[in-house]
């Protein structure tokens, strides 16, 4: 995932680059971006109605994936 990945990197590397305060912003910035990715991406399907032919078969396929 491209935001958490970012975020990671600048937690790790503040205090060992730059400005500290700048890394940790930067890394605010990337889990705020991701939070609101989130929480649209969860609007937009509570607002969706799915034909119960896909809903069943989201779900088998869900379950076939967490038998691996």
């Amino acid at each position: 995932n491209y935001h958490l990945g970012n975020a990671i990197k600048y937690i790790c590397r503040a205090g060992h680059k730059d400005d500290t305060i700048d890394d940790l912003n930067k890394a605010i910035h990337y889990l705020t971006n991701e939070r609101d990715y989130l929480l649209e991406e969860s609007k937009r399907i509570q607002g969706c109605v799915l034909p119960r032919e896909l809903y069943d078969e989201i779900l088998i396929d869900a379950q076939y994936s967490t038998d691996i």
